[in-house]
């Protein structure tokens, strides 16, 4: 009771809370109180905090995960989340959302059933959405770039989100631009299947593999039903600061 800290120096992290209970033999901590961690990667550090931490080491293969509970979130300079629930395993590096989980990159904005983060030493690697997987991107005050689908792979280059594959029931809304003030219109697609080429929070690139139906507007005859995609919800009040932590 007070002031709980565990520390593992293998994986680089320390756990800290007011009330824990361990058992030595299974290899297990709760810890509730306030729980929070924080774990050096990437050169920087990424923070958790939750109502309640349960951090298991499985002895047969000498994996660990840390899982949390209650209004889970995440913290790194380069990427938040925030999730019901989520589990990271520190052996290699892999965070899953549950229920209602937001994940923000830059100002992107990815929701859906259930998130998973892919990291390696350059830091993040890609992110799956599986089901209602939508990316809400900002392009200027209530412009939004959007993709949809039953399933989304994101792939990043330098933490940065560079391509989406969408499968099952794509849908797109992405603004163009001949220059960088000025659009030449609205493009609403519908496609099974389609690959997203993102640049500086920007689509650059839409590639079908499935045959589209799609219309380009005029901005200003954009109708005002196809601007949000069906489930659209920009919520940057619950993406966590640093100071949260």
């Amino acid at each position: 009771f007070g002031n709980i800290k565990l520390t593992d120096t293998i994986q680089e992290i320390i756990i800290t809370g007011s009330k824990g209970v361990h058992h030595r033999f299974e290899k297990t901590t709760l810890i509730t109180g306030n729980p929070r961690a924080v774990k050096a990667l990437d050169g920087d550090s990424l923070f958790i905090k939750a109502g309640t931490f349960y951090d298991k080491l499985d002895t047969a293969t000498q994996k660990r995960t840390l899982a949390a509970f209650q209004n889970a979130r995440i913290y790194k300079p380069d990427i938040q989340g925030v999730g019901d629930s989520l589990s990271y395993s520190l052996t290699d590096s892999i965070i899953k959302l549950f229920d209602d989980p937001v994940l923000w990159n830059e100002n992107n904005q990815t929701t859906g059933d259930t998130i998973f983060i892919y990291q390696k030493k350059r830091g993040v690697d890609k992110m799956e959405v599986f089901q209602n997987a939508m990316v809400i991107m900002e392009e200027a005050p209530e412009k939004y770039n959007q993709i949809k689908g039953k399933r989304l792979k994101g792939q990043f280059y330098q933490n940065k989100l560079r391509k989406v594959y969408v499968n099952g029931n794509g849908q797109s809304v992405y603004y163009a631009k001949e220059d960088s003030s000025n659009y030449t219109g609205v493009n609403y697609i519908e496609c099974a299947r389609m690959v997203i080429d993102v640049d500086s929070n920007k689509v650059k690139k839409v590639t079908f593999l499935v045959t589209p139906k799609g219309t380009f507007y005029p901005v200003d005859k954009f109708p005002e039903e196809q601007k949000k995609l069906r489930g659209f919800n920009w919520i940057p009040e619950r993406r966590p600061m640093r100071k949260d932590f």
